[in-house]
């Protein structure tokens, strides 16, 4: 196992991440402003990178167990993060 290849895999994990999070970030917020689609993405963003690059690694060392017990959780905290997140933004606009 090469460190070029861990670095390359790493490396497009970060790329895919964030592609995820600018996805993820216009996907529930593209009917309002452009200022809120903003900070929709900005907020999602780390946690997709995390994600990707998790993934990536995982798709380069792991067996299918190890990508299941690694998969469900980041579904899990992505659903919480964005309920969580939901309910923080309808205060933080009702309320300015």
């Amino acid at each position: 196992m090469n460190w070029t290849y861990i670095l390359g895999y790493l490396f497009g994990g970060f790329i895919l991440g964030g592609l995820f999070g600018t996805i993820g970030g216009y996907i529930p917020y593209w009917r309002k402003g452009l200022q809120d689609q903003f900070w929709q993405i900005y907020n999602g963003k780390p946690f997709w990178i995390a994600g990707g690059s998790v993934v990536a690694v995982i798709i380069l060392f792991g067996t299918s167990v190890n990508f299941l017990t690694v998969i469900v959780p980041i579904i899990v905290a992505a659903l919480a993060m964005r309920r969580k997140k939901k309910k923080y933004y309808r205060y933080l606009y009702t309320y300015p």
